[in-house]
C-alpha cells in the first residue's frame, strides 16, 4: 500500500509576524521517519512531501500529493499549523474523495477531540506514539479488513460521535522500533542553521 506523508505549509511570519530579518534552517522530521520505517519494515510504499522546506502553499501541497498518487495520505500536524493542515485536508479531500486522510503529531495528541469538527475532512486521528497504531491501520487497509477496531486511534463514528479506541500500548522495548527511514528526506534542499548545529551534515 502507498503511503504519502505531508508536512503542511506553515511560515514564520504565522509566528512572529514580520520576518526580514529571521533566517530559518529546515532539518529532517524524525518523528515522520520513524513513523514511515515502521510502515516500510512491513512491506508498505512510502514517500514524503515536504511543503515546509519547498514554500508551497495549500493547493500546491495538494498538487504534490497527486503527484505521489498514495492511497493513504499522512499529515503530521503541530499545533501552530493546524490550519494549514485543515486547509490541505480539505482541498485534497475535494479533489480526491477517496484517499484516506490521517492526522498525527502533537496537534492529533493534544485535539483529537475536536479535529473532526474542525475538519470533517479527517477519517482517522492518530494520538500519541503512531508507529504500531498507523501501521496496523496499513496493514488492515492493505488485507481489506476493518481498521476500526485498531488500538490507540480516533475517528467519528455513523452518528458523529468521536470514538478514541483506547491508547495505543507503550513501547518496552525500543528495539522493536526500526531506525527512520532516510530516503523519503533525500530530495529535500535540508540544511541547519549555525546556531542550531556547528557541522554539516546534520540531523
Amino acid at each position: 500500500m502507498k503511503i504519502t506523508f505531508v508536512l503542511p505549509p506553515f511560515h514564520l511570519s504565522a509566528s512572529y509576524g514580520s520576518t526580514t530579518k529571521m533566517k530559518r534552517g529546515y532539518l529532517p522530521s524524525l518523528g515522520v521517519g520513524h513513523v514511515a520505517a515502521m510502515a516500510e519494515s512491513r512491506g508498505h510504499e512510502v514517500s514524503l512531501v515536504d511543503a515546509q522546506v519547498l514554500d508551497l502553499d495549500a493547493r500546491e501541497t495538494v498538487d504534490a500529493i497527486l503527484l505521489e498518487d498514495p492511497a493513504i495520505v499522512g499529515l503530521s500536524v503541530l499545533n501552530v499549523y493546524a490550519h494549514s493542515a485543515y486547509a490541505v485536508a480539505f482541498l485534497l479531500k475535494e479533489r480526491a474523495p477517496e484517499k484516506l486522510i490521517v492526522f498525527g503529531g502533537p496537534h492529533a495528541t493534544a485535539s483529537y477531540k475536536r479535529i473532526f469538527d474542525d475538519c470533517p475532512a479527517v477519517d482517522i486521528v492518530v494520538p500519541g506514539d503512531g508507529e504500531i497504531p498507523f501501521a496496523d491501520i496499513l496493514d488492515r487497509l492493505s488485507r481489506k479488513e476493518d481498521w476500526r477496531d485498531v488500538k490507540g486511534i480516533s475517528y467519528r463514528t455513523p452518528d458523529g460521535e468521536t470514538f478514541l479506541n483506547g491508547h495505543a500500548d507503550d513501547v518496552k522495548d525500543l528495539d522493536l522500533l526500526p531506525h527512520p527511514t532516510r530516503h523519503i528526506f533525500d530530495k529535500y534542499p535540508y540544511r541547519a542553521l549555525p546556531n542550531q548545529v556547528r557541522h554539516e551534515p546534520a540531523t
